[in-house]
């Protein structure tokens, strides 16, 4: 049976995932010009944001957007905001993959073909994007409840290392006043954007009700401090903006003696492999419900059961044409989805704020 706590789990994949790629460089550009006060002001957003999304899903049993814009929006306008939520669910899955494969190869295994590491990643998430998906939501916690005391016992590890220098952090919070930016803004809001997943997921949930608002903005605000604090402390105020992924880079630092496997970096992969693999998977999950709903295609026709499975080769042929992507390009291609991502959840919450106002006057 699937419960509200698995809303829980959709925050908390898209916050962990948040602390490795983008995020961090973008947070730590910003370390002497506004990234502190943008990271308070993205919890007051992102607080109201999901106030606001949940309460007004709560009418909408068992419907996820598609159903829901269908009844409520012109069919042009209905068709647009389809293919929009498409390719930001693409994209944000996209953008995953290409990280890691990038941190694979920087990582762990230097001498492989970029696009051979890519097809391992695209056959599980390919073929897992597809089932059930209250399924998923069960494979979620799973990995989330195995996982994240690993990532808590590695910052623990950081932060109380001989190494982790406190007068850097200091020195970074002389500059807590300093006027938000709009980047780190968008860039601080997506660690809570894992909320927005229910515009599919929400068909699997009897009764949707959602509390601990204020526990989830907490916690977020402490893995936004910690995102910032542990790089600092560990790389320097100023040496932290010479590294792509800083967390990454944090782990190759670490050793544990007395330990099965000394470098943490290792561990910290194997962690952090399926927490990107589930996160991408829940990713396009949402991306090929929602084609699978624009492309009217009959039930009882032949290729009917081939079409989430042709869906997802669109999706993986175009995650490989991506990998010519250069660093460079991967890195400004993030800044500029964070940014289109933030203005799009504000629509997004517009717009259910006015389906909520027509069901209400049924």
């Amino acid at each position: 049976m699937v419960t509200n706590r698995y809303v829980y789990y959709l925050i908390a994949i898209n916050a962990l995932i948040s602390i490795i790629i983008y995020v961090p460089r973008i947070l730590l550009q910003h370390r002497f010009d506004g990234a502190w006060t943008s990271i308070l002001l993205a919890v007051v957003i992102s607080y109201m944001l999901i106030r606001w999304f949940t309460s007004m899903l709560v009418p909408f049993t068992r419907q996820g957007f598609p159903e829901m814009m269908k009844q409520h929006l012109p069919k042009w306008l209905n068709v647009f905001v389809q293919l929009l939520m498409i390719g930001l669910w693409f994209f944000a899955g996209a953008i995953t993959l290409l990280s890691f494969v990038d941190i694979t190869l920087r990582y762990i295994s230097p001498d492989v073909p970029a696009f051979l590491v890519m097809i391992g990643y695209l056959i599980v998430v390919g073929w897992a994007c597809t089932i059930n998906p209250a399924s998923i939501l069960f494979g979620l916690e799973i990995l989330l409840v195995l996982n994240c005391p690993i990532v808590a016992f590695f910052i623990i590890r950081a932060i109380t290392s001989s190494k982790f220098d406190w007068d850097a952090v200091l020195q970074t919070f002389t500059f807590s006043l300093e006027w938000p930016s709009f980047q780190a803004v968008a860039a601080a809001t997506f660690l809570f954007t894992g909320y927005i997943n229910l515009v599919v997921f929400n068909r699997v949930f009897e009764k949707f009700h959602m509390r601990g608002y204020l526990l989830i903005s907490l916690s977020g605000l402490l893995l936004l401090l910690l995102t910032m604090i542990v790089p600092i402390g560990m790389h320097g105020s100023m040496g932290v903006s010479t590294y792509v992924y800083p967390w990454f880079s944090l782990a190759d630092s670490i050793r544990v003696d007395m330990f099965l496997v000394e470098r943490l970096v290792f561990v910290f992969y194997l962690v952090y492999i399926s927490l990107f693999l589930i996160s991408t998977i829940v990713h396009w999950h949402v991306a090929q419900s929602l084609a699978r709903g624009l492309i009217r295609f009959p039930a009882a026709a032949r290729g009917a059961k081939f079409l989430p499975l042709g869906i997802v080769v669109v999706f993986a042929s175009a995650c490989m044409w991506m990998l010519k992507f250069n660093q460079e390009g991967l890195i400004r291609s993030g800044e500029i989805f964070l940014e289109i991502r933030l203005v799009a959840e504000f629509s997004f919450v517009l717009l259910i704020f006015y389906m909520y106002r027509k069901e209400k006057k049924k």
